[in-house]
């Protein structure tokens, strides 16, 4: 088996996370432009996002059922269509629930059907453990990358067409991963390295079961699954309840006397914040990962990114409050 196969694959999950995660993600963008177009507070446009988050975990259950069910081709074939009819509902809708229910049940559904589940399902089958760190983080932080192009790509299509037009651009790109999808030979993926390659032998599990590690009904008997439930679950809180307000903040308090570039003014602030958010939030998670692979004490390896995001939050802190209370 070709060394480079594990690494398209890698190229795969990335590639299909840009085209639902970070379309979703641009959504900050787009906020002002519905505002207008719905003639709603920015409080009620943004439960959009909130819907989004809120269907992208409690239906990644329900994505691994699926994957376990129907196999890879269900899960990816089936999360793509979702996303990309969620996309598309939001080109002809007139009322804001039907935002709730496309850009937030759907796309979110649908992005995480072929974001973090499928990458969760997929790389480990082909990675030893001494590897899988660094592929995992390439295709988590595939979304937050996909925003450099994404919201650049989200603000242009809105002031040349309207935000209509831009969703409908956004269903287009979606849908074309779904032929691809359809005909790549999943059952042969899913197989992951065949017996006498470089991978890892997996580990029996601890209940004696012959599938690689332990069962859900064991793993929710021992507490790091919840104290890693409860990590995840308050850092996404933290950080998601800002992201959808953050450009439209910004820009209401006067960013753009701040970051001017060429003459785009407004439409360049809003390209630059998103530049700045894909590029700071997803180097650091290779890098901490690429570390962690090389280490055997994983709290040494949790704790350095948490310092490092309590001293970033205090700077942006102390950097905001300076600029807004300037004469």
């Amino acid at each position: 088996m070709p060394r480079v196969v594990p690494w398209l694959l890698v190229a795969l999950c990335c590639v299909l996370a840009v085209a639902s995660r970070s379309i979703s993600d641009t959504f900050a963008v787009f906020v002002p432009a519905l505002q207008d177009g719905f003639a709603a507070s920015r409080s009620s446009v943004t439960v959009v996002y909130s819907f989004a988050l809120f269907a992208g975990g409690t239906g990644a259950p329900l994505a691994g059922w699926i994957a376990d069910r129907f196999g890879l081709r269900a899960l990816t074939v089936t999360g793509m269509a979702i996303a990309a009819l969620g996309t598309l509902s939001a080109w002809q809708a007139t009322e804001l629930w039907q935002l709730y229910l496309g850009l937030g049940i759907l796309l979110g559904f649908g992005g995480m059907c072929v974001s973090g589940v499928l990458s969760s399902m997929l790389l480990g089958r082909w990675f030893p453990v001494r590897r899988l760190g660094v592929a995992m983080a390439v295709a988590w932080s595939a979304s937050g990358v996909g925003a450099i192009l994404m919201i650049p790509l989200a603000q242009y299509l809105i002031e040349t067409g309207g935000w209509r037009h831009a969703y409908l651009v956004f269903a287009v790109i979606t849908a074309c991963c779904v032929p691809v999808l359809i005909f790549l030979p999943w059952r042969r993926i899913a197989l992951g390295r065949l017996e006498g390659s470089a991978a890892e032998p997996p580990r029996p599990s601890p209940g004696g079961s012959a599938l690689p590690g332990p069962t859900v009904s064991e793993a929710v008997r021992d507490w790091p699954f919840w104290a890693l439930s409860c990590s995840f679950g308050l850092t996404s809180l933290g950080i998601f309840s800002v992201a959808p307000q953050a450009v439209v903040y910004l820009l209401e308090h006067g960013i753009d006397a701040v970051l001017r570039l060429d003459d785009g003014h407004d439409v360049g602030n809003r390209r630059a914040i998103g530049i700045d958010r894909g590029e700071a939030a997803e180097r650091p998670m290779v890098h901490h990962i690429r570390v962690g692979d090389r280490q055997d004490d994983p709290r040494r390896v949790l704790a350095q990114p948490l310092v490092e995001h309590v001293l970033q939050v205090d700077d942006i802190r102390l950097a905001v409050g300076a600029y807004l209370h300037e004469p």
